[in-house]
């Protein structure tokens, strides 16, 4: 009799598993499905941009020198840069879910299938950022456009493309450089993590939506504690104050 409850609690158990890893794994297309839009509406608004562009160049007075060249180029690099982050949010988000799955299966937590929305924001926010991100840069294209329309066209930065985006990537933000790596490219300069601030950063993204005990702290405790430890990567050295600045603007906290 005890052999016998035993074995169909066990069963029920394994029912109970294989149902939480049916529910996580229903999430696969439905990633795939957002990752494939969001990349449709990063290419339809390079699309919108390219028709857009000539008449703004026109209206500048340089519809046929070499900075609407450079225009088209920072175009395409602009859509390049959205797929690759869109490209890898689907990633993280697909890893994510891998790991639950394997979690689910080698410890029986259950309450991992619960996370599955987890999933699904981490490519529906990089859909919404992208969208802000190219609408500040189309009107950074127009201010633009019309600065050297009432220069003449005739600007010329003191400043090379390397130069420029080595001060810019150094945490130098000054106006000089951003002009000159606007004038070079066709495209605002948009400041990156460096290789180091973003392995962090995907590693604290993974944790908190991972740890099931993330749901019984409060928000403000979880980014205070997020707060502590991107201000102890920076003063042991791993991160610049701009990866920190850049962490900070992702979590919405400040920070020194």
């Amino acid at each position: 009799m005890a052999k016998e409850q035993e074995r169909a609690a066990r069963k029920a158990r394994e029912a109970q598993i294989e149902a939480a890893v049916d529910r996580l794994e229903s999430q696969r297309p439905v990633l795939e499905e957002q990752r494939a839009q969001a990349a449709q509406e990063a290419y339809i608004r390079q699309q919108q941009a390219l028709m857009n562009l000539p008449q703004q160049m026109s209206a500048a007075g340089i519809a046929n020198s070499g900075l609407a060249e450079s225009s088209l180029v920072g175009l395409d690099t602009s859509y390049g840069n959205q797929v690759n982050e869109i490209t890898r949010a689907y990633q993280n988000a697909l890893n994510d879910l891998n790991t639950n799955i394997a979690q689910v299966r080698a410890n029986g937590d259950t309450s991992l299938a619960d996370l599955e929305a987890d999933y699904l924001k981490q490519v529906q926010n990089i859909s919404l950022q992208q969208a802000q991100a190219a609408e500040n840069e189309r009107l950074l294209q127009q201010e633009y456009a019309a600065k050297l329309a009432a220069a003449g066209a005739s600007y010329k930065p003191k400043l090379s493309l390397a130069q420029a985006q080595s001060l810019l990537d150094g945490g130098v933000d000054s106006d000089e450089a951003r002009q000159a790596y606007q004038y070079y490219t066709g495209v605002a300069y948009s400041p990156k993590l460096s290789s180091e601030a973003q392995k962090f950063y995907d590693a604290m993204e993974n944790r908190l939506q991972t740890n099931p005990a993330n749901a019984y702290f409060a928000q403000d405790q979880i980014l205070n504690e997020v707060a502590y430890a991107i201000q102890s990567q920076v003063d042991a050295g791993r991160i610049t104050e701009q990866d920190a600045r850049l962490l900070a603007q992702k979590y919405g906290i400040d920070i020194m």
